[in-house]
């Protein structure tokens, strides 16, 4: 057979080769675009842990009846269901993926993406007193309110700070569920200042804001052996203790 003839038969047999590949490429893109799969969230962006709702609701199928909606992102699983719950308790950005199928088999898919921001806590207030100790010393008591960013108490942050001036040391404590922990100095029969400071304070999935986290109390003078008796809250500039047996004792309170 002519050479020539064989290379027409071998491109007219590629040719159709073509086409129909091309062919059968479009009715794949054609029937894969038949599902329209739309992702849905209720929150996009947000403090943890932050609950979302996620809806597939507004996904479309031609032909058939959606059947199955798979919700997939690392760190959470796999969900299924038109409208699926979860809450994000880790900080971060999460791109959520959502797979659409109908009775036909036909499919699409659709992403959303959640960023998951630290929760934010402080010191809210610090009181100070004065308490007895043994003979005529004195101890500083200290209790310390830890909130979030919404004003809400902050149960189990592990709270550090440091006595300073007439007793020396570290402390630390766990807050409870009104978001409070105490600390007591060591004993002082000394005159001059007593400091606490805040130094840091942690718990999973927060992130602490240096605020208002120094008080200090200052005995001036002691006309009695009664002890000091006194509750004095942040938002104090001066107080004082009283005696029946004296004149008021004053000592100096400040915060920073």
């Amino acid at each position: 057979m002519n050479q020539k003839i064989i290379n027409k038969i071998w491109i007219n047999a590629l040719a159709i080769l073509m086409t129909f590949s091309f062919g059968l490429i479009c009715q794949a893109e054609a029937k894969s675009r038949s599902v329209e799969a739309n992702a849905k969230a209720s929150k996009y962006i947000g403090v943890a842990p932050l609950q979302v709702q996620f809806s597939a609701e507004n996904s479309v199928t031609d032909e058939g009846t959606i059947r199955i909606c798979k919700w997939k992102a690392d760190g959470i699983g796999v969900q299924k269901g038109m409208i699926v719950n979860y809450t994000f308790n880790e900080p971060g950005n999460y791109a959520v993926n959502l797979l659409v199928k109908n009775s036909l088999g036909d499919f699409d898919k659709d992403t959303v993406n959640i960023e998951v921001c630290p929760r934010t806590i402080h010191v809210d207030d610090m009181s100070i007193s004065l308490i007895s100790g043994i003979g005529d010393s004195i101890k500083a008591k200290v209790v310390v309110t830890i909130t979030d960013d919404q004003g809400e108490p902050v149960a189990d942050v592990m709270v550090r700070g440091r006595w300073r001036g007439l007793v020396k040391g570290n402390a630390t404590g766990i807050s409870c569920a009104k978001g409070k922990v105490a600390f007591v100095s060591d004993s002082t029969s000394n005159e001059g200042a007593i400091k606490f400071r805040v130094k840091n304070a942690g718990v999973a999935g927060c992130r602490f804001i240096q605020a208002k986290n120094l008080i200090k109390i200052r005995p001036l003078t002691r006309t009695s052996q009664r002890p000091f008796n006194n509750n004095s809250k942040r938002t104090t500039t001066q107080a004082y203790a009283s005696s029946p047996f004296s004149p008021p004792s004053a000592f100096h309170l400040h915060t920073t």
